[in-house]
C-alpha cells in the first residue's frame, strides 16, 4: 500500500510540475481543442497523398499548434522528456 501511494505522489507531483505559472495565462481546454483541430484538419488535407506525408504531416502540425499555444506547456513537458532521456545511460 505505501509503493502505491508513493507511486501516486509522485505521477501528481509530475503533472503538476508540467503546469505553467499563473502569470502566463495559458488556459489548457481551449487550446487543447485547437490543438486537436489543426492535427485533424491536417489529417483530412494529407487523406489523398503520399503514406509518409499522412503518417507524419498531421503529428508535426499537431506540435507546432502546440508549441504556439501552449509554449510555457510544452517547454516543462521538453524539459521532463530530456531529464527522462538523461537517465538512460548510452
Amino acid at each position: 500500500m505505501t509503493r502505491l501511494l508513493h507511486t501516486e505522489r509522485t505521477l501528481t507531483t509530475t503533472i503538476r510540475s508540467l503546469q505553467p505559472p499563473p502569470s502566463t495565462h495559458e488556459t489548457l481546454m481551449p487550446s487543447a481543442l485547437y490543438i486537436l483541430l489543426s492535427s485533424l484538419t491536417t489529417t483530412l488535407i494529407t487523406r489523398n497523398r503520399s503514406i509518409l506525408l499522412r503518417a507524419t504531416l498531421p503529428g508535426l502540425v499537431g506540435l507546432g499548434a502546440a508549441w504556439t499555444l501552449l509554449p510555457h506547456t510544452m517547454r516543462n513537458v521538453g524539459d521532463l522528456v530530456w531529464g527522462w532521456e538523461e537517465q538512460v545511460p548510452v
